[in-house]
């Protein structure tokens, strides 16, 4: 089994890693960072198109069954620095 970030580089064609985690925590710290957008969210349980994967209805118009907030965007430059800012601090 491939470790989940060389799976997705490998699907996706994205280079850099995952790091869910550390913009969970950046985003309660530095919510001007990720760009939320309220959507339905569901989870295909049953394995009929891929076990376990969170699908959201991306289509435009109006979520009446909105369950979640979902982060589409992250800044990742800015969201780096302030991660690399903090470390330092907590390194000395």
């Amino acid at each position: 089994m491939i470790s989940t970030t060389v799976g997705y580089r490998q699907t996706e064609g994205v280079n850099g890693f995952l790091v869910h985690d550390a913009a969970t925590l950046a985003y309660l710290f530095y919510p001007e960072t990720l760009l939320f957008r309220r959507a339905e969210v569901s989870v295909e349980t049953k394995g009929e198109f891929s076990s376990g994967q969170t699908l959201i209805d991306s289509r435009h118009g109006a979520k009446t069954e909105a369950n979640a907030w979902v982060a589409l965007e992250v800044d990742q430059p800015n969201l780096l620095a302030i991660l690399t800012e903090d470390f330092k601090i907590l390194v000395k």
